[in-house]
């Protein structure tokens, strides 16, 4: 039944608006390390989750310790690309001499059929120079089983792993390759090899690997080190930095994954690789990842002049930060005992801009400069020979070449000693956006938009369909006016988006047929106040009023 003439009132789900979130302020970071997957993205959550990825600082490369520094000054997630050597990266990926640390261990010398018989081969994870500080103990079963054995895996003396009651039957449910290699409980820093000692069909018990406490012929230690691991950086180059579109090598392996928006590479400073990360942030990643340039070692203002101008200009990169900085020897053991070693200041300045995405209002549109926005928390002095740019002439001479300086001094704000980047410039000023500020801001929108456009790709090209990205853009930008972001506070003035409901302009009947859609959106970015004028002069005011009553009590009079 229809029933009596009513209104209804009822809830019905939200229309929503909201744009999907991305992680952003994601550390891309490209360079040698000495274990860990090679020439594969990996996201990193914190440094003891990369150290475990991927191992420790390396003396005469840097990626590894910037991966620490980045961390350790506010950065929340890295995405790790680790090279070597590739003779022809345009033929193969594979590594030219990197080399996994490997043992063979042997049956029993004196007991069984297969006396003193190689019978499992214990390989490295991975290439790499790490593979050599494992070490394997082969003891008798946990279970007590003959024929069992327990496998265990140490880095020096610490225990990592430790398998139990393992099989050398390929049958058996805990078959040593089985468990080590690809179950549930599969190892993080070995493989093992069955050798099928004497013969495949021969006894379990007869090729188990002798426990190796009992062997100190071969064992002297009581334990088997693996050795002859090599991080295959002999003969290291720019290309293998760079890698290819084919292979997705070096920077190419950042293609295969959404997150990065940061790119660094401290261990190749040339300009070679330095205008081919600018353009593989402008033409691979559509301007979602801006490249922050780091300088050559020891570079004068001079030198530093000279590797501004062999860059091709780029508003996705950052103009050059320098000088390189001091911080404190993390590692006697790797670095010798200097208090200090000199590094480039890009890690620090990457967790810099990630903290300050966190604390300030402006968010992802602060810039990065001057003594509280781009302090570098664990620089304790500027590169030895480099105090020239504390000059004024000299960084204003530098920064007209597009160089972002970095200086230090006692911090007006707390009285401290610091160290901080002192300029905020892009490698181009004469596009859309010329500060590292902005370029974050939209570099963000970018990401976002594209994220909430994908649940539209391939749908009908409707003008309600249309409608909807346009409110959700808007909604989106909206939420930033008051925050700094904006040269206005008032959104007509602060931005706009045009999908061309109507289907007249952007999105005419002939864009349409093509199956395409067109958004434009403009983003009227707040620039950086990098000149700030203070003026005085006397006030007069009290001086001139007094005049002005007298006058008036005198034509009153």
């Amino acid at each position: 039944m229809i029933g009596r003439s009513r209104i209804d009132i009822s809830t019905v789900p939200a229309r929503s608006r909201a744009l999907p979130s991305r992680a952003f302020d994601v550390l891309a970071l490209v360079g040698p390390a000495t274990w860990g997957p090679m020439n594969e993205a990996t996201v990193v959550i914190d440094y003891p989750d990369f150290y475990e990825k991927f191992g420790s600082y390396m003396s005469a490369y840097q990626a590894c310790l910037q991966a620490k520094l980045f961390f350790d000054s506010g950065g929340r997630r890295l995405v790790f690309t680790r090279i070597c050597h590739i003779a022809d990266h345009s033929a193969s990926r594979t590594p030219a001499s990197a080399v996994k640390a490997t043992v063979t261990l042997k049956t029993d010398d004196s007991v069984g059929t297969y006396l003193d018989t190689n019978t499992l081969k214990i390989d490295a994870l991975y290439y790499g120079t790490r593979g050599n500080s494992l070490r394997i103990k082969v003891q008798s079963a946990s279970n007590g089983t003959a024929g069992l054995f327990d496998l265990l895996v140490y880095e020096n003396s610490e225990l990592l792993e430790w398998f139990r009651n393992l099989s050398m039957l390929d049958t058996d449910t805990r078959y040593v390759e089985t468990v080590v290699n690809t179950s549930s409980e599969a190892s993080k820093f070995i493989t093992a090899t069955d050798l099928d000692a004497g013969d495949p069909a021969a006894v379990a018990a007869d090729q188990r690997p002798e426990n190796t406490a009992d062997d100190l012929v071969n064992y002297p230690y009581g334990y088997a080190s693996l050795t002859t691991g090599d991080d295959g950086l002999a003969s290291i180059a720019t290309a293998d930095y760079v890698g290819a579109v084919s292979y997705n090598t070096g920077l190419f392996a950042f293609s295969l994954v959404e997150q990065g928006d940061l790119l660094i590479c401290p261990d190749d400073t040339s300009t070679t690789f330095q205008n081919a990360a600018a353009s593989y942030c402008e033409t691979q990643k559509k301007g979602k990842m801006t490249f922050i340039t780091d300088p050559p070692d020891s570079s004068t203002k001079a030198g530093i002049i000279l590797q501004a101008q062999n860059l091709t200009a780029s508003e996705y990169r950052s103009a050059i930060l320098w000088p390189r900085v001091k911080i404190s020897n993390p590692s006697t053991s790797i670095y010798g005992q200097a208090p200090q070693i000199e590094v480039c200041p890009s890690g620090m300045y990457c967790g810099r801009i990630a903290r300050n995405s966190l604390t300030e209002e402006s968010s992802y549109g602060t810039q990065p400069m001057n003594e509280v926005y781009g302090l570098l928390d664990y620089a304790v002095d500027l590169e030895t020979t480099q105090h020239e740019v504390l000059e004024d002439t000299v960084r204003d001479y530098v920064t007209d070449f597009g160089v972002n300086p970095i200086i230090k001094g006692t911090r007006a704000t707390d009285g401290n000693f610091g160290v901080w980047v002192d300029d905020c410039l892009l490698g181009k000023t004469s596009d859309n956006f010329k500060s590292v500020g902005e370029q974050r801001f939209v570099t963000y929108l970018r990401i976002i938009f594209e994220a909430y456009l994908q649940r539209h790709r391939g749908q009908n090209n409707t003008p309600a369909r249309r409608r909807t990205i346009g409110e959700a853009f808007e909604s989106e930008l909206s939420k930033w006016l008051g925050k700094g972001v904006y040269a206005s506070d008032s959104a007509a003035e602060a931005f706009y988006v045009n999908t061309d409901p109507e289907g007249e302009s952007l999105n005419n009947p002939q864009v349409q047929d093509e199956m395409r859609m067109r958004i434009l959106v403009g983003v009227a970015t707040a620039r950086p106040g990098r000149f700030i004028q203070l003026m005085f002069t006397r006030d007069n005011r009290a001086v001139e009023s007094y005049i002005q009553q007298q006058l008036t009590a005198s034509s009153q009079a």
